[in-house]
């Protein structure tokens, strides 16, 4: 009776029939409480379905079941390989170790699942072995042939372990939908992807558990997908997924560190100290997704532009006296034309003659009337370094990091205030790592050689 009430489960499953195939398993159950077969079909059918307490009680009964039944500890392997319950996994492996007679018999895939739980522990020798094992038996299970392969890619490529393939996590119609339906809006115009997106998962609601699930515990191309669709769907809890990825462990070090940066886009994070499981272990790292550019900030008509470049010309000097002959020209120029550029060196004039405090006020202003003009707020975070006020400064300069363009030399002045800042703040490894983005940018700068 429980054999064919399983069957049954199976075949309501292939059927896109999730509510049938876990109403069959649940018959069993209430026959055989701890039906190997029915917990493990179960887990599977309630993670898919987003009822993962549910999926996470089977679990427990799966790993505590000794009823007798074929292929038990590969179902137990497998039903928990849908939990992501790799913990689990490995207790278990132990346990049938001790079990010389099961452990001959186990089949490839039983290896499969354990390996792939080792891994995603750390365990990447032992888990290499048992998949040489698995080969020895089914030298064309291609998930065993994909995760070895993986593992001989460089590390920013390497993917985390996987149990199964895309086809496994959903059933055939919602899969074909989804791989039809995603490359679609990935590609549409931007501002009509956040639509298609919440038009899709309103049809497909059961999709935004897959997300979850496959950021954890999918192949690259799944994983890879249910990323894309997270970040265009652009719901609180879409990115507090991608959040939970991109700071952890699973996938890649590539796609991360990619969703990382979108993150940062989208103000979920801040872009300093971000702490990324790169290259094998944990680092701080900035996350840069910057453009630069070397075009004219400002235009100005040819009478303004005379002016200013007189202007410069005397600033150069460096003393009181052109900053004054600097002041007299800017404040003739600003009387034809206001722009932030020109307030600016005024400030840069009255800072020369020594009044630091008009310099300021001047800064203050530009920022609150130019917020994304950034010598003003760089002029701002230096008043405040030299009044020693240092928390403050580094909060001026926090809007800055998550600007997505820099002129050149925006961005120098920028990093030579922003690393005074860093070291200030005793923030060594910060401004290791805002030092080496800057060589980056500008390997031959000046300032970096001093």
């Amino acid at each position: 009776m429980t054999a064919a009430l399983n069957n049954l489960s199976l075949i309501a499953y292939i059927q896109d029939n999730l509510a049938g195939a876990i109403d069959y398993g649940e018959q069993v159950l209430g026959i055989e409480a701890e039906n190997i077969h029915a917990l493990s079909n179960l887990i599977r059918y309630y993670v898919m379905c987003g009822q993962t307490d549910r999926a996470k009680d089977l679990g427990k009964r799966l790993q505590a079941s000794q009823l007798i039944a074929s292929n038990a500890w590969q179902k137990k392997f497998e039903g928990l390989s849908y939990l992501g319950d790799d913990g689990a996994i490995v207790e278990l492996w132990q346990e049938l170790q001790q079990d010389k007679t099961e452990l001959e018999i186990l089949p490839a895939m039983g290896f499969h699942f354990v390996a792939v739980a080792l891994a995603r522990q750390g365990e990447i020798t032992q888990a290499r072995k048992l998949w040489h094992k698995a080969l020895q038996q089914s030298p064309n299970l291609k998930v065993v042939q994909d995760n070895l392969k993986n593992l001989s890619q460089s590390q920013g490529n390497c993917h985390s372990a996987w149990p199964f393939t895309v086809d496994h996590w959903m059933v055939g119609g919602i899969q074909k939908a989804l791989t039809t339906n995603v490359p679609l809006i990935i590609e549409a115009p931007a501002a009509q992807r956040k639509q298609l997106c919440h038009d899709f998962l309103n049809q497909h609601p059961s999709v935004i558990h897959w997300i979850a699930v496959m950021l954890d515990r999918g192949d690259p191309i799944s994983c890879t997908m249910a990323a894309e669709m997270a970040r265009h769907s652009d719901t609180q809890e879409s990115w507090d997924m991608l959040k939970t990825f991109a700071l952890g462990q699973r996938g890649s070090d590539k796609l991360r560190n990619q969703m990382a940066n979108r993150l940062v886009q989208a103000s979920q994070i801040e872009p300093e100290n971000v702490r990324l499981w790169m290259q094998g272990k944990w680092q701080e790292v900035f996350l840069i997704n910057y453009e630069f550019h070397d075009e004219p900030p400002y235009e100005h008509p040819p009478q303004v532009e005379a002016l200013l470049t007189q202007a410069l010309i005397a600033l150069r000097t460096n003393t009181k006296v052109g900053g004054r002959e600097a002041e007299a020209l800017l404040k003739e120029a600003l009387s034809l034309k206001v722009a932030p550029d020109l307030l600016q060196n005024l400030a840069v004039a009255y800072e020369q003659q020594g009044q630091n405090q008009e310099a300021y006020k001047i800064c203050h202003q530009i920022v609150a009337d130019y917020p994304d003009y950034i010598p003003a707020t760089v002029g701002v975070a230096l008043y405040y370094l030299r009044e020693g006020k240092i928390d403050q400064a580094a909060a001026s300069l926090k809007p800055i990091l998550k600007h997505q363009r820099f002129h050149f030399d925006d961005f120098i002045i920028f990093s030579n205030v922003y690393m005074q800042v860093l070291v200030q703040q005793d923030q060594m490894t910060a401004a290791a790592g805002w030092l080496k983005i800057w060589k980056q940018v500008t390997p031959d700068e000046p300032e970096l050689k001093s």
